[in-house]
């Protein structure tokens, strides 16, 4: 901390000396859009590492590095240069879609009616005493205080990578916080676009009007027909990443054009798009990781300096009015948002650490307040004393927030104890069974939702070959196969290892290559057919399943997770007993965490409370509908049910297997070709046979006949 201080000290030292500086230097600012770029680019690639050396958000030290660059600095850049300009506008767009994909409809609907009294706290609560500052304090005019209120009354939750560590996500407190984040942010900006019509002479009863109906037009195109399109149209491009990210960034800059048509700012259409999309983009993904690198890599990055070069310090440090702004802005929102999160405590009786966290994720300011801060200075209702105020708001709501988020999430965390029922899954080994034929792409999709953010997951990519019959050219066009897995991994930002495997049956490659890659997890493609050994079939799956102890996951899917709204999860009596349980729930879980379906589970009160308790562990999965079943409705809803059944299957040897199983089991395999499943059977412990034993002489015997049959089919 001492080598910390003497640089921060330093750095002050010299940025001083800049402003110092008596005149301009011939030939800036630069005009070379080269050189712009690449500066901009070098400034977002160094200022993060400055940032996590003193231990402080990138967004604050990505505003000093525009501040040092910019016209009031170094005078190296200019905020009117074309290319500035834009990297500024992309940046701001894509912030606030980033920041609309994150939310969780979900959340916000299991706890609907809490967020919206808290919402309205956060939103009314500032508005009140930002609006009253404004009139009072600093003099300003109706206008003026409206939209200084309304900037102070969003916020962002900054500090919700801390209660993400802390693994409280299933707190009550937080997901309300989460809901009321969408009230007040798109009240906020609702209440800029009305305030700029205003300023510009706009707001007559028919502009009300008419603006009314333009504003219903397009929440409905946001809110209804946009989900159903792009569900259809990232189905359809699913074989086509860029193209899939052309897509959404058309839907981004279209919807910030409607928005413009609508009369309200182009970042409310971006925020509402990211909404709208949220659900079709799961953030361990291909496209995911696609877009969060568009946008926070170097354009968000851009904005972000190109606000610091609005700022002029000189005249904070000068002029004694910019101050008193700057300390009237930040103890309002403090104040304000202190007292929602307290009222927000009273009402829902909860404890003071809860409170804490509420106050904690609500104080911070960074998009929304960017945002329109930007717009009022560009129109003139704002000048640097209130933009300047701004960013020291930003400034100290930015290390506020993530401080008593962290002191008081520790409490709870403690407080919940037990309630966290999360194995340790930071470690993952998941062998994919790559199968050459159409909609294999499903398999990667779904060993990538297996994915623990916080944690480190390998991946390896097998195809099992037979020597005897498999030829050079077939060989080859396995391992091409092989690549465009490696491909889709990387852009989804996994290494995978891939390769083929020689092995008298698939079955006895795939468990020899999960013993060796210690795989915690099987992918495998599910297919049955009708066969002489019975009336329905998996015979790949079924001898999978004796031959490994290993968790399997067998899918047929058709499309994309994200696309399917719904998923019903099948809990068979007495599946509970199955000691990996817990981590098939868990596995289960983190697919339904990356899909964002509907989830609906079914069985009995024991298997349901164990699920309930590991569902609503942090990270908590919202939305879901509990319905206690008997084995005869769980047998009506695997045949009746609509999207993705997801059944929970036990070995034959394993505590819970009976009957009704089997039952569940057979109808499982008996589904038509064209419905969605997914079958996991939870891993067991299991001896292997030594080399040379009755078992293992059978084992060898079974697939000699099994070979001889294969050979034998036409």
């Amino acid at each position: 901390m001492q080598a910390s201080g003497v640089f921060l000290g330093q750095f002050i030292g010299e940025f001083m000396q800049i402003l110092d500086a008596p005149a301009p230097v011939p030939g800036l600012p630069i005009t070379d859009p080269i050189i712009i770029v690449l500066l901009l680019m070098a400034t977002a690639l160094i200022v993060p590492f400055i940032a996590r050396r003193l231990h402080l958000p990138d967004i604050v030290f990505l505003i000093i590095a525009g501040i040092l660059l910019g016209p009031h600095g170094a005078g190296i850049l200019s905020r009117d240069q074309d290319a500035v300009a834009l990297f500024a506008v992309v940046g701001i767009l894509s912030l606030m879609f980033l920041a609309g994909l994150e939310i969780d409809i979900r959340e916000y609907r299991k706890n609907r009616s809490k967020s919206i009294v808290f919402g309205a706290l956060t939103f009314c609560t500032p508005m009140t005493l930002g609006f009253l500052s404004g009139m009072y304090l600093l003099d300003m005019s109706l206008l003026q205080s409206v939209l200084l209120a309304s900037l102070l009354s969003s916020h962002t939750l900054l500090a919700y990578p801390v209660i993400s560590r802390l693994r409280i996500g299933s707190d009550e407190s937080v997901a309300v916080t989460v809901g009321g984040t969408i009230i007040t942010d798109v009240a906020a900006l609702l209440v800029l676009s009305a305030v700029v019509s205003m300023h510009t002479g706009e707001m007559t009863s028919a502009f009300i009007i008419e603006s009314a109906l333009k504003l219903f037009a397009f929440m409905f195109f946001e809110l209804i027909l946009l989900p159903r399109i792009a569900s259809r149209a990232l189905e359809k491009l699913e074989n086509d990443g860029r193209k899939q990210f052309l897509f959404v960034f058309v839907v981004l800059f279209g919807s910030a054009f409607l928005a413009e048509l609508a009369g309200i700012e182009p970042i409310i259409g971006a925020f509402m798009s990211g909404i709208a999309l949220g659900r079709f983009v799961p953030p361990v993904s291909p496209l995911g990781n696609r877009i969060d690198f568009f946008g926070s890599t170097i354009f968000i990055p851009a904005f972000l300096i190109s606000v610091g070069m609005l700022v002029d310090l000189a005249v904070i440090f000068a002029d004694l009015r910019t101050v008193y702004v700057a300390v009237v802005m930040t103890l309002a929102v403090i104040l304000a948002k202190w007292l929602a999160a307290f009222f927000t405590q009273k009402i829902f009786s909860w404890s003071r650490e809860r409170c804490g966290i509420v106050f904690g994720l609500s104080v911070g300011q960074a998009a929304a307040t960017l945002a329109a801060v930007t717009v009022g200075y560009k129109i003139g209702l704002f000048g640097h004393d209130v933009l300047n105020g701004s960013i020291v708001t930003i400034f100290v709501t930015a290390l506020l927030g993530p401080l008593v988020a962290q002191i008081m999430g520790k409490r709870i965390a403690r407080e919940m104890g037990q309630l966290q029922a999360e194995q340790d899954f930071s470690r993952r080994r998941i062998l994919i069974g790559a199968e050459e034929k159409a909609g294999s792409e499903r398999l990667l999709e779904v060993a990538i939702m297996l994915h623990d953010p916080k944690g480190i997951t390998d991946m390896r990519a097998v195809t099992i070959l037979d020597s005897s019959r498999d030829t050079p050219k077939r060989v080859e066009a396995i391992g091409k196969h092989l690549s465009h897995y490696a491909k889709e991994a990387a852009a989804a930002g996994h290494k995978i290892e891939f390769g083929p495997r020689i092995s008298p049956s698939v079955a006895m490659g795939l468990a020899n290559g999960a013993g060796e890659f210690s795989a915690s997890d099987i992918v495998i493609g599910f297919s049955a057919k009708r066969t002489v050994f019975g009336p329905h079939r998996s015979p790949v799956l079924d001898e999978l399943v004796q031959r490994s102890g290993t968790r399997i996951l067998a899918s047929r899917l058709f499309s994309p997770l994200a696309t399917m709204e719904k998923m019903t999860l099948l809990l068979p009596a007495g599946i509970e007993l199955e000691e990996d349980f817990q981590g098939t729930l868990i596995t289960l879980k983190s697919i339904a965490l990356q899909s964002r379906s509907v989830l609906t589970c079914c069985g009995s009160a024991p298997g349901l409370a164990l699920a309930r308790t590991i569902f609503e562990a942090s990270p908590s999965l919202a939305g879901i509908l509990w319905e206690e079943c008997g084995h005869e409705d769980l047998i009506r809803r695997i045949r009746d049910t609509e999207g993705v059944r997801c059944i929970v299957l036990a070995r034959q040897e394993g505590a819970s297997w009976s009957r009704e199983m089997r039952q569940m089991k057979q109808l499982a395999y008996s589904l038509p070709r064209d419905v969605p499943v997914i079958i996991m059977f939870p891993s067991i412990k299991r001896e292997s046979s030594a080399p040379g034993t009755v078992p293992e002489a059978l084992g060898r015997i079974r697939d000699i006949f099994r070979n001889a049959w294969r050979q034998g089919e036409p």
